[in-house]
């Protein structure tokens, strides 16, 4: 299964995201690559875009924000468990009884 992971930052969408995006766009339209999973990822100070200004394949899936910092364990948590595509459960402070 291939990922896409898109990043926003403090100063929105980049130039490049457009690019990436009608890439990801060809590639979830190709048959053998229906399986792409995006992961969007907002970094600190970053803003997620309104969902109508965003195309479809971002619409919708789990987002993971990184709120006040990069040090962020619960999203660096979630992140990897994007990544890995195994479920984030109740995050890295759980306990064994929270399980």
């Amino acid at each position: 299964m291939r990922q896409l992971r898109v990043f926003f930052g403090p100063n929105g969408l980049g130039p490049w995201h457009n690019e990436e995006m009608r890439l990801a766009i060809r590639r979830r339209v190709n048959v053998r690559e229906r399986q792409l999973r995006v992961l969007p990822v907002i970094l600190p100070r970053g803003q997620r875009a309104k969902e109508s200004d965003l195309p479809g394949f971002l619409q919708g899936p789990t987002w993971v924000e990184f709120r006040q910092s990069i040090d962020d364990e619960t999203a660096l948590h979630r992140l990897v468990c994007g990544i890995k595509t195994i479920p984030p459960g109740r995050g890295p402070r759980a306990t064994n009884s929270d399980r």
